[in-house]
């Protein structure tokens, strides 16, 4: 990220409350973490920890995030989707691209390995 730069070593957290936690016990100088999505809005699990945490707003930075369909198979074969309901909202654009998909699946976790 531009504002740290290079110099910086990144600790990459599970989730927004790991980010939190990694500030407030000084294993971490800065967090990061959403604010704001363009699709849905405040990110309410942020704002929830600002009210509870000690940790304060430093700085705010704009950053573009892409979403991306993986598969192995071909797209004319794609039948379902499953996806973070906060990504699902652009899917029915490529619903309509594409007539033989035939269900998209929000779930609320993301897949790790």
């Amino acid at each position: 990220m531009k504002r740290f730069g290079d110099s910086v070593q990144y600790a990459s957290q599970g989730t927004i409350a790991d980010v939190f936690e990694a500030v407030e016990r000084g294993r971490c100088q800065y967090g990061v973490v959403p604010f704001e999505n363009s699709i849905a809005g405040s990110v309410v699990p942020t704002l929830d920890k600002f009210v509870k945490s000690k940790v304060k707003i430093r700085a705010e930075t704009y950053l573009p995030v892409h979403h991306y369909l993986l598969s192995n198979a071909t797209i004319e074969s794609v039948r379902r989707v499953y996806s973070h309901p906060v990504v699902c909202n652009p899917i029915p654009v490529f619903r309509i691209e594409s007539r033989r998909m035939r269900s998209l699946f929000k779930v609320s976790f993301s897949i790790k390995n």
